[in-house]
């Protein structure tokens, strides 16, 4: 009797175990973006965006791969994982490989305290960037705003906002701005569809990289991979729409370089 009671004793906690997994699988919402990524008419890269929102957390995914003359200056590939934590805790994830190393940044955050830099492997950087309580209590990893871009956009808010970057190698401000676009046949602007323009104060940047040097060709693969760190503001725009049901995505990116704008345009979408 008592072989039976454990064989069904094992049977119920099988049965239960298997029931809250698939109950948290279930409750778990993915929505995948996939963009291609365009310089003048040239495709240079590909960028695949996952929101994920389960009851335990939120995550914003990022791959990216570059293609074309951008691939032959600058073999990358990058993946990214921003989490926002029900408990208050924020971590950043970037993993990239490159011809010479794989890089890896790992932070913690929480508001009111230090970022806790749990690993970091950078090719031009030999330690990250130091922190205090005073300048980075309320830092913020680089996805974090985009996850505020879409929450702001859900509730019907502009994305208007100062915020403080850390990201482990460096430490710099950006301020947005909303703009609503217009419906072509219409002077009604459209709830649905808002630019959010996002400008890099260069007057901020504190940065610990250490410029590459060597061939011809290394100075201009450093140069590409830091531009956007220069004495000049950069400014990124974001195209914003929502679905039916209200979610809201970035429906493209446009980026001002000085070889002229890259831009990312949705492809394909699909939701699991």
């Amino acid at each position: 009797v008592s072989k039976y009671r454990r064989t069904f004793r094992k049977l119920l906690i099988s049965v239960f175990a298997s029931f809250f997994l698939n109950a948290n699988i279930v409750c778990a919402d993915t929505r995948t973006f996939n963009y291609e990524v365009r310089w003048q008419f040239v495709t240079v890269g590909t960028i695949e965006l996952n929101l994920i929102r389960s009851p335990e957390k939120n995550s914003i995914s990022l791959s990216a791969e570059t293609k074309g003359p951008f691939k032959f200056l600058r073999a990358k590939e990058a993946d990214v994982i921003s989490t926002i934590y029900r408990t208050g805790e924020r971590t950043y994830e970037f993993k990239s490989v490159d011809p010479k190393v794989n890089e890896e940044r790992f932070i913690r955050y929480r508001d009111g305290e230090t970022p806790i830099v749990v690993s970091f492997t950078e090719l031009d950087t030999e330690k990250p960037l130091a922190t205090s309580v005073e300048r980075d209590g309320s830092s913020v990893d680089p996805f974090y705003v985009l996850a505020r871009f879409l929450d702001r956009t859900e509730s019907g808010q502009e994305c208007d906002g100062k915020y403080q970057v850390y990201d482990g190698k460096r430490r710099y401000k950006v301020t947005a701005v909303s703009e609503f676009i217009r419906n072509s046949d219409s002077t009604q602007v459209s709830p649905s569809t808002k630019i959010c323009r996002i400008v890099l104060d260069a007057s901020s940047i504190e940065s610990a990289v250490k410029r590459e040097v060597g061939s011809s060709f290394g100075h201009l693969r450093s140069m590409l991979s830091i531009w956007l760190f220069t004495r000049k503001n950069q400014l990124l725009e974001i195209k914003f729409e929502t679905d039916d049901r209200g979610n809201a995505y970035p429906s493209s990116f446009s980026l001002k370089t000085p070889v002229g704008f890259i831009v990312a345009k949705l492809q394909a979408q699909e939701e699991a």
